[in-house]
């Protein structure tokens, strides 16, 4: 097979300066400006086997041919080979990156002709050129002080709105750290004050070291955007709170990097846990290297977002030309698209990414604009979603992505219904992609157990005593002659709950078989003044109850109202969510059945007679309990 051989020299040339924010003494400068980016003078070669590599080629063609060539170096691409854990050996050997090395060629060689004549040679499966990418960023000096794609109030006459929800999404989900975004870029300012503690061990593949320091700003400028430390009184929020950053340098200080490397940082955090990788980046030429390396982190069921990039046209880049990505697009604060994004008929989705405030290195701030900075967002928000379901496929997060999305909030003729080439699915949308999620994960507790509905009821005078009832399949609740109180316990095994479930909803169901009044007893009145109050998550083991245990409890610490229907039958309360941290994960959830009130009427009883759990399964009380497990 052989490659395209399209590559265009790309001019970016831009000054970053600071005029948003500064955290720290010094006046040092926030990003280092972008040189012209060179030509490749590097070669990607794979091998048609293993016995064809480096200085053991067997081949009097090939060595010929290097010869020829004037090859200055071969080394393998991967070169931790030897020691790979065999999991991701075996799955690196599918895609055959075990016989991929570059060459590093003389600067007055014809790179195309270079890649004919391998091409040609029977031990070679292909050969193209280690193309050269960048970062899509358009910097600007515009003070923005509010991050209005986060929470758009209208600030600097934006359309209110125009945002991704995300402070309404915190309310759901705000991650958690065992999710990691791999962000592949000009590494990250691991000393931010917005970023420190928030890295996992990444890799820099433009300086081939351990440490993917930022020399740049990009990466820094994305990696505060998708996951900055938050709620911490410094600086910025990130989307995805409690993630945990990759940095994976694959862009040198002036912003531009060889494909060999956005290839490796790729492989990279596809074998070392990423929950989802960030490329704001892209070059005008294809590659099978590169896009081998999409297909592995795709196999691995791991999204990759990617920036359409900035030249406002229909110019395809890569990775965003890729099938298996996420593409990206751009929009302002208006809700238009951005006018330097790219379109096309390969967009995915489209985000905030014009004057986006965010890090920057050396512990500065400023807003930037460029699909780079709406990429991000997108990678935030899987990062929530993955904190709910770390099992999603990668179509499957594509779709909640769009489904989600607001569509019709561009201009007519753009943002047509449904999806376009301009805003793909539509513009973000954080709160409905993690409300989806949590909905679809949503599971139901329906207490059943043997034991499930017993009533503890208190039947002695001055609100003490009292015994558990073993053998009752019916209670009585109210106010009985002689200053008697009857008051119950309902108790439930809710320790069958998995461990760290989230309750979003809790129901309990009780059935009345008939009841008493008295001179001032209405059956209204009395359902509708009957509370449930669970004020204690437990009331332990011992049988008798103390006096604490009838205190009686002010209105506003109830947490539900049975239904006032009249007669007998089930009455249903909704708890009110102030109650969900009382459902005991553990053990037993308890709850106290009373009245709101005394009628003062001890001549006469007023009370329910409530089926306990002795009664048949079909009458006992019941607990229901929606959840999800993040």
């Amino acid at each position: 097979m052989k490659p395209r051989f399209l590559f265009k020299t790309l001019y970016l040339l831009a000054v970053f300066s600071l005029f948003a924010f500064r955290w720290g003494p010094s006046s040092f400068p926030d990003a280092r400006a972008q040189q012209t980016i060179p030509e490749s003078h590097r070669l990607i070669v794979k091998f048609r086997s293993e016995s064809m590599r480096q200085d053991t080629l067997n081949s009097d063609s090939l060595n010929a041919l290097m010869a020829k060539l004037n090859v200055r170096t071969i080394t393998p691409l991967f070169p931790d080979e030897a020691t790979l854990p065999a999991v991701h050996a075996d799955s690196r050997r599918e895609f055959g990156f075990e016989r991929v090395y570059i060459l590093e060629m003389p600067e007055s060689t014809d790179m195309n002709g270079a890649v004919t004549e391998l091409s040609a040679d029977p031990g070679v499966e292909y050969a193209e050129i280690d193309h050269i990418g960048y970062g899509a960023v358009i910097p600007n000096d515009v003070q923005f002080p509010n991050q209005w794609s986060l929470h758009n109030t209208g600030q600097n006459a934006c359309n209110v709105d125009a945002d991704i929800d995300a402070a309404e999404a915190w309310g759901l989900n705000k991650g958690k750290t065992s999710t990691v975004i791999a962000v592949i870029d000009t590494g990250v300012d691991l000393n931010h004050p917005d970023l420190t503690g928030k890295t996992v061990a990444g890799y820099d593949y433009a300086n081939n070291d351990s440490n993917p320091m930022d020399d740049h700003g990009h990466g820094t400028h994305v990696s505060g955007i998708s996951a900055a430390l938050s709620n911490n009184n410094t600086g910025i929020t990130g989307i995805c709170w409690n993630c945990k950053i990759m940095p994976l340098k694959a862009l040198n200080a002036s912003n531009w990097g060889y494909y060999s490397w956005w290839t490796s940082s790729l492989v990279f955090a596809a074998d070392h846990g990423a929950s989802v990788i960030n490329m704001s980046m892209g070059g005008t030429s294809d590659s099978v290297t590169l896009h081998d390396a999409i297909r592995y982190a795709y196999n691995k069921n791991i999204p990759v977002a990617v920036a359409m990039m900035n030249d406002g046209n229909s110019t395809p880049y890569y990775p965003a030309h890729y099938p298996e990505v996420i593409a990206v697009g751009s929009t302002d604060c208006n809700d238009a698209r951005s006018s330097f994004s790219n379109y096309g008929n390969h967009i995915d989705v489209v985000a905030p990414g014009s004057s986006i405030l965010s890090s920057l290195w050396n512990n500065t701030y400023a807003s930037w604009s460029g699909t780079s900075m709406a990429t991000p967002h997108v990678t935030g928000v899987i990062g929530l979603i993955r904190s709910v379901n770390p099992n999603y496929s990668v179509p499957q997060i594509l779709n909640i992505l769009k489904i989600t999305a607001e569509d019709q909030v561009g201009p007519v003729g753009e943002d047509v219904p449904g999806w376009d080439p301009y805003f793909g699915g539509g513009r973000l949308n954080a709160y409905n992609a993690v409300q989806y999620t949590l909905t679809a994960q949503k599971s139901t507790f329906k207490s059943q157990g043997v034991n499930d509905g017993l009533i503890l009821e208190s039947s002695e005078s001055g609100n003490t005593g009292g015994t558990t009832n073993n053998t009752s399949t019916l209670l009585s609740i109210g106010d009985g002659a002689q200053d008697r109180q009857y008051k119950a316990f309902l108790s439930f095994n809710t320790a069958v709950l998995p461990n760290g479930a989230v309750v979003t909803k809790a129901q309990l169901k009780i059935q009345v078989q008939g009841f008493v009044g008295g001179n001032m007893f209405t059956p209204t009145k009395t359902l509708g003044n009957l509370l449930m109050d669970i004020r204690k998550p437990y009331f332990g083991t011992n049988a008798s109850l103390t006096a604490d245990d009838f205190q009686f409890v002010a209105d506003s610490n109830g947490v539900g109202v049975l239904s006032s229907i009249p007669g007998t039958g089930w009455h249903t309360v909704t708890l009110k969510s102030a109650a969900y941290p009382f459902i005991n994960l553990t053990g037993t959830t308890q709850f106290r059945l009373r009245f709101q009130k005394d009628d003062n009427d001890d001549l006469g009883a007023d009370y329910l007679k409530v089926y306990s759990g002795d009664a048949p399964v079909t009458n006992r009380p019941q607990l229901i309990v929606e959840y999800y497990v993040p």
